[in-house]
């Protein structure tokens, strides 16, 4: 267990930002966290974090996405549903981080969860994705293998996931549609 005061980090400049020589002005609690973790952990050690899903997407985050294939394993991004934290609605997803350096080609396990089984009020919802994702990554984690689907499947680890880490970029039904709009400007 991980126990920390958030004081602590107040004058805490992050790995990835030194080799500008300058810090930030303004760093996000989650960055800090990641990096705080992943230096906690032993060799071979997993970490998992609900973060917003903009960690994942936007030209900002970039620097720690690459930062992030530099000195960990991604193995996992799971998207949650919008509205599931009753003080916001900010859409999150869970990252799965693991200490060791990052395999070109190994896969990495994404998926979506619609429903977590109750709504943004706490009231119970007659469905429940997180079973069915849970029992999806255990096994991908026995066999490298998911379903291919646009609930869960896997990317090959590459650079280009720097750009953008978030499920929505890389869903299969996405992809295809890239690749049907590349042939199409082709034919033009």
């Amino acid at each position: 267990m991980v126990i920390s005061n958030l004081e602590r980090f107040a004058d805490y400049q992050l790995a990835y930002t030194q080799k500008d020589s300058q810090l930030r002005q303004r760093m996000r609690i989650e960055e800090l966290y990641i990096e705080q973790f992943l230096y906690l952990l032993k060799p071979g050690g997993r970490a998992g974090f609900i973060v917003p899903e903009s960690i994942l997407s936007t030209t900002r985050n970039r620097s720690l996405r690459e930062w992030l294939f530099n000195n960990a394993t991604v193995e996992a991004v799971i998207s949650l549903p919008a509205g599931i934290w009753p003080s916001t609605t900010i859409k999150t997803s869970v990252l799965v981080i693991s200490k060791q350096q990052q395999t070109t080609g190994k896969p990495v396990f994404m998926g979506v969860v619609n429903s977590v089984g109750v709504d943004r009020l706490g009231r119970a919802a007659a469905q429940n994705d997180l079973p069915l994702i849970a029992r999806y990554y255990d096994d991908f984690r026995s066999t490298q293998v998911a379903p291919s689907d646009d609930t869960a499947w896997v990317v090959p680890s590459t650079r280009a996931l720097i750009d953008r880490l978030d499920v929505i970029a890389l869903l299969p039904s996405s992809q295809r549609t890239i690749e049907q709009l590349k042939q199409l400007v082709q034919l033009c």
